[in-house]
């Protein structure tokens, strides 16, 4: 019992925060059909997303500034790793998707969604997860314990059955690395690149999935032996 009530404990700023990006959506919709409007679908996906971003963003400054920690000094030669880390895990995941379930024709603009996906999205859930959540979770359990707990809620948020196998093993890596280089910018490299090169790969091809795999041992390697450098404030 005391196990689940640390995990609430923890969570609860995830908690509070995705209970209140649910109630602004309701209440954006309600204020919409009020004001008149009908095409409710085509504002939630449309138009919400631009409140929900500001919102982010608050929440991102107000938790970053209210939990700021000591952190390590990221090398540049640790950020090209990171970087190649995040896209050549995500390039794989996606081949292997598109090889199963063939994707559908998408003539959407790249700009929101790299905007929301691929910047302010990957910060939002590294505050969260990392800099809240796995520092907590380290504090009352082994590493490794945390690590797994941390994975686990990570990719429960996700929900599509597709993206929580994804998600975990993510999560573990966003973990890893986190504990590692102790930077939140570490895993917040790795899922910016993760989930911006995902938004221009539209097809399966064998030849981008050998180049990944090899690309994924090269950086797992090049991170083990990337060694940890001074502190910073």
């Amino acid at each position: 019992m005391n196990f689940f009530r640390n995990i609430l404990k923890s969570s609860k700023e995830i908690i509070i925060v995705y209970i209140l990006t649910y109630l602004i959506v309701i209440i954006s919709a309600l204020i919409y059909i009020a004001l008149g409007f009908s095409n409710l679908f085509n504002f939630i996906n449309n138009y919400c997303i631009y409140i929900l971003l500001i919102y982010y963003c608050l929440v991102i400054i107000y938790l970053y500034t209210k939990n700021k920690k000591k952190e390590q000094k990221l090398s540049l030669k640790s950020h090209f790793i990171l970087l190649l880390l995040g896209t050549s895990l995500a390039v794989i995941y996606n081949m292997i998707i598109y090889k199963l379930i063939p994707p559908t024709t998408n003539t959407i603009t790249l700009i929101l969604p790299l905007i929301s996906s691929g910047i302010i999205g990957p910060i939002f859930e590294e505050i969260l997860f990392r800099y809240l959540l796995f520092n907590r979770l380290n504090e009352k359990y082994n590493t490794i314990k945390a690590i797994i707990i941390d994975s686990i809620i990570f990719a429960v948020i996700h929900i599509n059955p597709i993206k929580i196998v994804y998600a975990f093993i993510l999560g573990i890596i966003l973990n890893l690395s986190y504990h590692k280089y102790k930077n939140i910018k570490a895993p917040i490299l790795i899922h910016m690149s993760a989930n911006i090169i995902v938004l221009f790969i539209k097809k399966y091809n064998p030849l981008i999935l050998i180049i990944s795999i090899i690309t994924l041992i090269i950086s797992l390697i090049l991170n083990k032996l990337d060694r940890r450098v001074a502190w910073t404030t």
